[in-house]
């Protein structure tokens, strides 16, 4: 009796992992699908493909990964966010999953969230520190920003213009909302700087002049010069970026 039980008990057990493994496999032909289909730009497609693939089999974390990746092809940013986060519960090694909800959370304008994201997932990874996107090059400057305050540097820019009404013209641009780097590139005649969005740097006190020091000192983060400041060069506009 006790050996006819458990050969009953094996016989369920095969059948249950034949069935498992027919399962999975057909997920994974749909999968296959969808990532052709995603290639050769067949956009429905490949959203169809990788839907049955997750119907079949609902904790194939490959197959929600890839349909965020269509998702975001398409900028249906929340969905691509939602099938990451799914992506991520399932297999919590994947870190370019965690990499794109930060990039993600980046495109909608939400700084503390994708920079929070995109720490995560090159802890998990140090490779994706050499992938080239717009999140990179702001974490990376956050950090600089971070250690040159801890070490007490001054950062700022400056726009510099030969005439006291051309000053008065920029000043007037940027309460209306211009940006100060463009106007910068555009307008100043400061050839060290103009280039570079009128960017001074990051910089200890002794390592500017005076009259850079005095003027940037006297405004707060994020503001600048109300008035034109004249100066050897002719009349200077600063702004303090820390």
């Amino acid at each position: 009796m006790c050996k006819r039980v458990i050969s009953l008990l094996l016989s369920f057990f095969l059948i249950s992992m034949i069935v498992v493994c027919g399962i999975k496999k057909e997920a994974k032909l749909h999968n296959n699908k969808g990532v052709k289909y995603f290639r050769d730009g067949e956009i429905s497609k490949a959203i169809s493909e990788f839907k049955k693939a997750i119907e079949i089999s609902p904790k194939f974390a490959e197959a929600h990964y890839n349909l965020g990746n269509v998702y975001s092809k398409i900028d249906s940013i929340d969905d691509a966010m939602a099938c990451w986060q799914k992506t991520i519960e399932l297999d919590k090694t994947n870190a370019t999953a965690v990499m794109y909800i930060g990039l993600a959370h980046f495109k909608k304008g939400e700084l503390d969230s994708a920079l929070y994201y995109y720490e995560k997932a090159i802890t998990m990874d140090e490779n994706l520190k050499n992938l080239s996107n717009p999140l990179r090059d702001t974490y990376f400057q956050k950090k600089r920003e971070e250690k040159a305050i801890a070490e007490g540097k001054m950062w700022a820019r400056q726009i510099v213009v030969k005439t006291r009404r051309e000053a008065l013209r920029i000043i007037k641009q940027l309460d209306q909302g211009a940006d100060f780097a463009d106007l910068a590139i555009k307008y100043s005649i400061d050839t060290k700087t103009n280039k570079h969005g009128g960017d001074l740097g990051f910089f200890f006190e002794n390592q500017k002049s005076k009259f850079i020091v005095e003027n940037v000192k006297k405004l707060k983060k994020g503001e600048y010069s109300k008035k034109p400041i004249k100066s050897d060069q002719g009349y200077v506009i600063f702004l303090r970026l820390n």
